[in-house]
C-alpha cells in the first residue's frame, strides 16, 4: 500500500467509523429513552416538562452506581411527575433514585427557573442532596402542583 492511499484511507476511514459511532450511540440513548417513559407511563405521568435545559447541582450525593462528592450537571432532559408521587428525571432515570413532593422544597429561582430541592432523595441507598433547575415555559404550574402534593415552599 503506497502513502498516498494509506493517507486517503485514514482520511476517510476515521471520519467514517468516527460518524457511525456517533449514529449508533445517539439511538441508544433515544431507545433507553423510550424505554424509561413507556415505563413511566404504566405508572401515570401527571406532570411532564417535556425535554428541557435542566440543571443539577450536587453535594454529598449518593445512589447506586452514583457517588458525587460536589458536582454540575447540565444536560437536555424531562422532569417528570408521576401519578405514584415520584419527580424523575428522564432519560437519566435507571431506577437509581427519585424525589418525592414530601421530600422537596420547590421554588422559582431569581433566573424564573423552576428549582427543586431535595436533602432526601429515595431509592436504594440514595442520600445527600440535589437541587434540579429547570429552564422552562410555565414553572408556575408545577410549583402549585408539587406544594399541592405535599412539597414545600422554598424561603430565601
Amino acid at each position: 500500500m503506497s502513502g498516498t492511499s494509506l493517507a486517503v484511507l485514514l482520511c476517510v476511514g476515521i471520519p467514517v467509523v468516527a460518524v457511525a459511532y456517533a449514529y449508533m450511540l445517539v439511538r441508544l440513548i433515544r431507545r433507553a429513552a423510550a424505554r424509561a417513559r413507556a415505563a413511566l407511563e404504566t405508572e401515570g405521568i401527571v406532570l411532564d416538562t417535556g425535554t428541557q435545559w435542566i440543571t443539577i447541582y450536587y453535594k454529598r450525593f449518593r445512589a447506586r452506581g452514583i457517588a458525587i462528592g460536589v458536582g454540575v450537571n447540565k444536560a437536555r432532559a424531562a422532569l417528570v411527575l408521576t401519578r405514584e408521587n415520584r419527580i424523575i428525571l428522564v432519560p437519566g432515570f435507571r431506577g437509581r433514585y427519585w424525589l418525592t413532593p414530601s421530600g422537596v422544597s420547590v421554588g422559582i429561582d431569581p433566573g424564573g427557573r423552576l428549582h427543586i430541592h431535595s436533602d432526601a432523595p429515595s431509592g436504594q441507598g440514595a442520600s445527600g442532596t440535589v437541587d434540579y433547575h429547570v429552564a422552562m415555559p410555565e414553572p408556575a404550574t408545577w410549583v402549585n402542583v408539587l406544594l399541592q402534593a405535599g412539597a414545600r415552599p422554598l424561603t430565601g
